[in-house]
């Protein structure tokens, strides 16, 4: 059974929870998720130009761009 509005309300209720909740849509899986989550994001900058050369939120990609170079 997939939570619906009406038991993230009765359950933020119940605990008066002091902050914004939210609930995905019925067969959006993790969605908010997925949007919303914190998470690490490096850069690569080219520091004669300043310019971007990678922005990412992998390990992996960031290593094999670094290993790249």
């Amino acid at each position: 059974m997939q939570a619906e509005v009406v038991h993230l309300d009765a359950w933020v209720g119940d605990r008066e929870i002091p902050f914004t909740t939210a609930i995905d849509p019925a067969g959006a899986g993790m969605r908010i998720v997925e949007d919303l989550a914190p998470r690490e994001t490096a850069f690569i900058i080219e520091l004669s130009s300043m310019k971007v050369v990678l922005r990412t939120t992998s390990l992996a990609t960031l290593y094999a761009t670094l290993d790249s170079m």
